[in-house]
């Protein structure tokens, strides 16, 4: 190995990893003073140079422990610690994390198209009249909501899905049909739904600070709070028309 000269030395003086690595156990303002002084650096570089070089310790990770029976410990860098490493299970679950965190960017409509297709499946039960106010809201959001991933993310196609379920289930679009006709497009839109929260991906393009556009629970939250709002406001007046408009109106049932 070729001996380090007094240059190189100095160099090592001046930079704390360095001195860590060497065994120079300085602070910054010691190993400043030293290199300053010229006598004070020779002696010590003459010193340095004829000691038998200490083995750097070991970075921070698992390893095995020779004082605990070489079971997996934790070395910190300059001690052990007495912790094991995590379970297979705890990995395992926060793997899953990951991946559910993961499938949820890339899919931001999912949630809500699959809440909202629940409550468009289960309007084919005899509900209160709120409920298919409060669902004519939720269908025509959330229809406007995929019908601008689907823009963003290049795959208008499923505008051909968005913009019916907004004309069909939109409060002020009073369109009579049988309940039969209802019924079976309440379950058609769930479908519908939920292949389009599938389908529609996020948009290629993210912001500059590498964060998603539209965050899934922002959006459902959105969604479903203003379809509450709204429907709790259109309540009052709804309450007071006969069984002919209110069935009209909320396309299933009247209570």
């Amino acid at each position: 190995m070729p001996r380090t000269s007094f240059e190189q030395f100095l160099n090592v003086l001046r930079n704390g990893e360095a001195r860590r690595y060497s065994g120079l156990r300085l602070t910054d303002a010691e190993a400043a003073g030293v290199a300053s002084d010229p006598e004070a650096a020779r002696a010590l570089y003459e010193s340095w140079v004829g000691a038998p070089r200490p083995q750097p310790l070991p970075l921070p990770g698992w390893y095995s422990a020779p004082h605990a029976g070489n079971e997996m410990r934790y070395w910190d860098g300059a001690k052990w610690l007495e912790i094991s490493p995590p379970a297979p299970e705890t990995a395992a679950a926060r793997s899953a994390g990951s991946s559910t965190r993961a499938l949820l960017e890339e899919h931001p409509a999912l949630v809500v198209s699959c809440i909202a297709a629940a409550l468009s499946f289960f309007a084919v039960f005899p509900w209160g009249y709120e409920y298919y106010i409060f669902l004519r809201w939720t269908l025509s959001i959330t229809a406007v909501f995929l019908g601008i991933h689907a823009v963003r993310s290049s795959q208008q196609i499923w505008l051909l899905a968005a913009i019916p379920i907004l004309v069909l289930w939109a409060p002020g679009a009073l369109i009579p049909l049988e309940r039969v006709v209802w019924g079976t497009l309440n379950v058609v839109a769930a479908g519908v739904l939920v292949a389009a929260g599938w389908y529609i991906t996020r948009p290629a393009t993210r912001r500059e600070d590498g964060k998603p556009r539209w965050e899934w629970w922002k959006i459902a939250a959105l969604t479903f709070g203003i379809a509450l709002v709204f429907a709790l406001i259109a309540q009052p007046g709804n309450r007071a028309v006969d069984c002919d408009v209110r069935y009209e109106r909320s396309g299933t049932f009247c209570d």
